[in-house]
């Protein structure tokens, strides 16, 4: 189990639009598959990743992490069709 979340207004207002929840959010991150790209953490929910039968509404949900805590979200998003292909594709963060 990781640390306690905590979300930007950005987060916030997103997982609103998204009417995605607190727990909803926690769902994703711990049970997504992680990437490390462009400077973040995201965590991606796919189909496979989904244990529970009340979840599959969550499939494609995209959870993006502050790289440094990873436990500050950012912003999350759903993109069922290409999103692991998208997340993977993105410009590499050079430091």
């Amino acid at each position: 189990m990781l640390e306690k979340l905590t979300f930007s207004e950005h987060a916030r207002t997103r997982m609103a639009q998204r009417k995605l929840s607190v727990t909803d959010v926690e769902y994703v991150v711990n049970h997504g598959i992680r990437y490390h790209n462009a400077g973040c953490l995201f965590r991606f929910l796919g189909k496979r990743n989904i244990l529970d039968k009340g979840k599959e509404r969550l499939e494609g949900s995209v959870v993006l992490l502050d790289s440094d805590t990873e436990t500050v979200v950012i912003t999350v998003y759903r993109n069922r069709s290409e999103a692991a292909k998208d997340i993977r594709c993105k410009t590499k963060y050079n430091s």
